[in-house]
């Protein structure tokens, strides 16, 4: 299990036969916590409260939880290792961003990056081309963006024309 420093999870263990059915009679759980943080207990429930430390300095940790029928037979235990991991990034700040259209009649641009905010122009004749079918949206909205990362991590911005050409043969070449 991998958690970020002072996150929260909610664990539920489920007594099953060999089979993969539920045990029958009653059966007791017993959860140990091995190392920081908080570890409490309801039945087969249990919440897991990380400890706020660095990953890099935080010991072993383990859950383990015991399963047994208080009318006898075999005593079961499992063990869960947890790792501290630091938090992902927040989804504003990677991955694609969502497209906003702008209607710029005329103009020569088809995308560009202003604020912040990837937009594209939804006036544009080459978007009016591609927007009646998904798939072919889909793909000129694609170009677009490859267009984009290429001129902010590698071009010039002299070389802005050059990729609006690109784009421009690209959806030539998709044309129906």
């Amino acid at each position: 299990m991998r958690l970020a420093p002072g996150a929260t999870r909610r664990l539920r263990v489920h007594a099953l036969d060999a089979d993969g059915r539920p045990c029958a009679g009653r059966v007791a759980f017993a959860f140990e916590l091995d190392g920081p943080g908080e570890l409490s207990a309801d039945g087969a429930a249990a919440t897991y409260v990380a400890p706020e430390l660095e990953p890099a300095d935080a010991p072993p940790i383990a859950i383990r939880v015991r399963a047994s029928q208080p009318q006898g037979g075999p005593e079961l235990e499992l063990e869960v290792a947890v790792q501290l991991v630091l938090p992902r990034p927040s989804a504003d700040t990677s991955g694609i961003p969502d497209p906003r259209p702008v209607s710029a009649p005329g103009a020569p641009w088809r995308s560009r990056v202003r604020d912040g905010v990837w937009e594209y122009n939804d006036a544009h004749r080459d978007y009016r081309a591609v927007a009646a079918c998904d798939a072919r949206r889909l793909r000129y909205l694609i170009h677009l963006f490859a267009k984009e990362v290429v001129l902010r991590n590698f071009g010039d911005p002299a070389a802005e024309e050059t990729l609006e050409r690109m784009v421009e043969v690209l959806v030539s070449l998709d044309a129906e």
